[in-house]
């Protein structure tokens, strides 16, 4: 009977822990994805501003083309990475939420 009680006081302070931990995630979700939109709204500002300023446009098939110079390469690789990889974060954040409680178990309340 005792070691019933004990079992059953640890699978409780485990649930406790998953669930805070969970709630945590939820909390932390939205203040996270905001951050990454607005960080990655400001890359693609910066990165369409820098071709429309600083590279020449061309028609070509009814598509609009930027030519980049020598000169800006180093800057438009930049930028362009910059936007790509917020891109990139804000678009599998809400997965690496969820699979961060299944990958670890973070219900033995281990950091």
């Amino acid at each position: 009977m005792k070691e019933e009680k004990i079992i059953e006081s640890k699978f409780k302070e485990n649930i406790e822990i998953f669930v805070n931990q969970i709630q945590s995630l939820h909390t932390t979700l939205p203040f996270v994805s905001n951050m990454l939109k607005g960080t990655g709204q400001k890359a693609d500002k910066l990165l369409h501003e820098f071709l429309e300023n600083k590279c020449e446009k061309v028609m070509e098939e009814e598509k609009l083309l930027y030519v980049i110079s020598p000169d800006h390469a180093f800057r438009h690789r930049t930028l362009k990475k910059n936007a790509t990889q917020n891109r990139l974060a804000y678009s599998i954040i809400r997965k690496n939420f969820v699979v961060s409680l299944i990958t670890k178990p973070l219900w033995t309340g281990s950091p």
